[in-house]
């Protein structure tokens, strides 16, 4: 009896082990795999990036990229975080929100970092991967109006629970460099907003950091999900990357 049971405590201990590990791998594969998710579905609608002629081309209203301009007050500085927005062509049976006489593939979509809590009792923060999206209904207002794609069509963008989408959670870093290939010497540069008035990136590179869930619940404060020194981040953090080509791009209308 006294070996037996040594050998079932043994074999419990094993048991909650393994249950524990087995639950820690699937916490990072999932949130692993929600970030592979979210850089193809970037990928995929910026490959349809539509530009359109800027009334005012020193400042752009239709595609933005780094810009704080629009972005909600619990949105990540551009300084630290990555964001782009931009028209995209997208297939009608895509957008839930496009009906009526405007309906077409020409919508307003963007990505940006944000901080939201858990709930409203909960003054945890968490930070997610936002997506801005509106259907081709409330872009064709925006367009109309001339506003910039954030804060036209009497729509803000915002993190609130009615607000954006969440395209990925856990995410503690997310860059955008947008490049420039000179057609006539093949030079390849960075892409600076300022520097380029009246022009487009010719390739984007989209890099996206994502920690598993059990470390991100160990993150309660700005501070905390923007230390990239801390063991958390470089145990648990995981890197993905993608390049999108603009130059193929739907020409400017």
């Amino acid at each position: 009896m006294a070996i037996l049971s040594l050998l079932l405590v043994i074999l419990a201990s094993i048991v909650d082990s393994t249950t524990v590990l087995w639950r820690e791998s699937e916490n990072r594969v999932d949130s692993y795999r929600e970030a592979r998710a979210a850089l193809n579905v970037m990928a995929a609608e910026l490959q349809s990036t539509v530009f359109v002629k800027e009334t005012n081309p020193a400042e752009p209203k239709f595609f933005s990229l780094n810009s704080p301009s629009g972005l909600p007050g619990t949105a990540v500085e551009p300084s630290k975080m990555g964001n782009v927005i931009f028209l995209s062509a997208l297939p009608a049976d895509s957008q839930d929100t496009a009906k009526g006489k405007d309906k077409s593939d020409l919508c307003a979509v963007g990505y940006f970092l944000g901080y939201d809590s858990p709930n409203l009792n909960n003054p945890r923060k968490s930070m997610n991967l936002y997506r801005f999206f509106r259907g081709s209904d409330d872009t064709f207002k925006i367009l109309r109006s001339d506003e910039a794609l954030t804060t036209g069509g009497g729509k803000a963008i915002s993190t609130a629970p009615s607000g954006e989408e969440v395209l990925a959670r856990n995410v503690v870093d997310f860059k955008i460099t947008g490049y420039l290939v000179d057609t006539a010497t093949g030079k390849t540069t960075i892409f600076d907003p300022t520097a380029n008035v009246g022009k487009t990136p010719s390739f984007i590179d989209i890099e996206l950091t994502a920690l598993n869930n059990e470390a991100a619940k160990r993150l309660d404060t700005e501070d905390q999900w923007l230390n990239k020194t801390s063991a958390t981040y470089k145990k648990a953090a995981r890197t993905f990357s993608t390049r999108v080509n603009l130059s193929a791009a739907q020409p400017q209308q």
